[in-house]
């Protein structure tokens, strides 16, 4: 592994278009869900880690190789030429990078560090299902976009309404308008992979 303090940096049907190449931050869980969510959400995660390797994006990982988090991981390692592997990670947990082979890394003291870390290596932020520590990455995301602190595309994937009443919960704050801009949502992989392929 190597450790750094500076900025980072098969195919069969993913759209492959010339795009700028980018470093991708999938906030998602690192343990299983209710098999039904897990099932959908692995189906997805996959299909995101091709269309990263197929235009040779780079992923940016939340640095830990299990549930959603190891599946998007261990197929983009099949193809370590194609793109590089960005953790990002706190101190207390530096040992789970023992289990992950990584172009760069970031250890930092403290989740405000961590988060401005992450979101400020990413181009584009997108969150399946997960638990409470990518419920708080993915209001993060959304309240920094708010504010101004950075204007990039949030996508969710919102399987069996997952996260229906963080969305509501949004919507109500905002009258229903303004969370338009904010992000956007898929159901489905259809869904996903369309929305992935107009970037």
């Amino acid at each position: 592994i190597i450790c750094v303090l500076s900025q980072a940096f098969s195919t069969q049907n993913i759209i492959i278009r010339k795009v700028k190449k980018m470093n991708v931050f999938v906030g998602c869980s690192s343990s299983a869900l209710q098999p039904e969510v897990y099932k959908t959400s692995c189906d997805v995660a996959k299909q995101i880690a091709r269309w990263i390797v197929a235009n040779r994006h780079n992923y940016v990982i939340g640095a830990s190789s299990n549930g959603l988090m190891g599946v998007i991981y261990h197929e983009i390692r099949k193809h370590p030429s194609k793109s590089k592997v960005i953790a990002v990670t706190l101190k207390c947990f530096e040992q789970d990078l023992d289990n992950l082979e990584c172009d760069n890394c970031f250890i930092l003291d403290s989740l405000k560090e961590r988060k401005k870390v992450l979101f400020g290596n990413s181009d584009i932020l997108i969150f399946l299902p997960g638990r409470s520590g990518t419920i708080d990455e993915l209001l993060s995301a959304i309240f920094t976009k708010i504010s101004h602190e950075h204007e990039k595309e949030i996508i969710i994937f919102n399987p069996y309404g997952y996260f229906d009443l963080l969305i509501h919960s949004i919507n109500e704050g905002f009258g229903g308008k303004r969370s338009e801009n904010l992000f956007r949502l898929a159901s489905t992989e259809q869904q996903m992979m369309s929305l992935l392929s107009s970037i």
